[in-house]
């Protein structure tokens, strides 16, 4: 659930502010709030595995960051029990990357920060270890 103010959605979507503006609002879920705004998260091809928000967001992060270094996950998977890992592959069942529970992020064992093109090509090159 998101909180937010009607006050937060002028501008942003008027129809909106209109046909709440007076109505006392203090939760809405993340999607009404989304289709209010307009606010679209960017959709990450890998993201539909994580099974917890750090999982998801560390993936999306991820993505970004291989695609500024010429790099891609080329497949995907999940073991164990919920909350899944995530293990994605940057070779053909290569199983390179773990992405843990809590949104940690390995690469061949080297635990690394998913935005942070440097320590994933480190990683990924094994100059990590």
């Amino acid at each position: 659930m998101v909180k937010i103010s009607v006050e937060n959605l002028r501008g942003k979507n008027d129809s909106a502010y209109r046909e709440l503006k007076g109505k006392r609002i203090s939760f809405i879920s993340e999607a009404t709030f989304n289709s209010l705004t307009g606010f679209k998260k960017a959709a990450s091809r890998y993201s539909r595995y994580a099974s917890t928000d750090e999982q998801e967001e560390s993936i999306s992060m991820l993505e970004e960051t291989l695609a500024e270094i010429g790099k891609k996950i080329v497949g995907a998977t999940t073991i164990g029990k919920s909350p899944q890992t995530v293990i994605l592959d940057l070779t053909y069942q290569g199983s390179e990357i773990y992405v843990r529970s809590d949104g940690e992020v390995l690469i061949h064992d080297v635990s690394v920060i998913p935005d942070d093109a440097e320590d994933v090509l480190s990683a990924i090159d094994g100059e990590g270890e």
